[in-house]
């Protein structure tokens, strides 16, 4: 999430920094140091993998398994859903646990889809200059960008970036950037002991209503939900 460092692991070196992600298996021995004026933040997870109808852990093959060394390019996305799933476990609660797998699997999709691309396998790919855009949108989600300045960071009209974000996405620019805002919003409310208030004002809104509004009819409850 966070910090500079190195891991060593089969007689190789790998820098880790925010967006560096690391699969390891259960037959490695990795060490690794960090930077003391740049300490490191991290999320960790241990799974195994399950026949439907097992109750112990199946043996995968390597060649079904991600690299070791996984460097993402969007790191605020998947650090959500890497949170998200260590809140949900927390909980220990059946529909906490039942959500965890699902957050789980859509986390192990990305990682899969990540290691493909930085292997040169883009096939499904977003167009790089929505890519730019989304990417600073999850960045910067406090910020609210405007369909122009959007456009401008994709290097195209409005107009044509309004057309191109819809195709590839399969939602306005308008509504992804709401969604990606309040994906945010949730992140802070599970994950930190600021207010609504607080989460709002971080979040650029003005009006706390409209805030709680917005909030309300994307998850279904209040934001207040998650400070009882």
């Amino acid at each position: 999430m966070k910090g500079r460092g190195t891991l060593r692991l089969r007689d190789r070196a790998y820098d880790v920094r925010a967006g560096t992600l690391l699969f390891l298996r259960p037959d490695d021995q990795p060490v690794a140091t960090q930077d003391p004026a740049d300490r490191l933040t991290v999320v960790f997870l241990h799974l195994d993998f399950h026949r439907p109808e097992a109750q112990t852990p199946h043996a995968v093959s390597p060649a079904w398994l991600p690299s070791r060394y996984v460097p993402f390019r969007d790191v605020a996305q998947f650090e959500l859903l890497l949170t998200r799933v260590v809140r949900l476990m927390e909980r220990r609660q059946t529909l906490s646990t039942l959500e965890a797998k699902f957050v789980l699997q859509q986390a192990l999709l990305e990682i899969y889809r990540q290691d493909a691309v930085n292997q040169g396998f883009a096939g499904g790919r977003l167009d790089p200059r929505v890519e730019r855009v989304t990417a600073y949108l999850r960045g910067h989600p406090e910020c609210r960008l405007t369909r122009e300045a959007a456009a401008a960071i994709a290097g195209l009209s409005p107009a044509y970036f309004s057309r191109l974000f819809s195709a590839e996405m399969g939602t306005s620019f308008r509504e992804y950037a709401l969604q990606i805002r309040l994906e945010r919003a949730r992140h802070f409310l599970e994950e930190t002991g600021m207010s609504v208030g607080e989460v709002a004002q971080a979040l650029g809104y003005d009006d706390l209503f409209l805030f709680s509004r917005q909030f309300k009819q994307h998850y279904g409850f209040p934001p207040s939900h998650l400070r009882k």
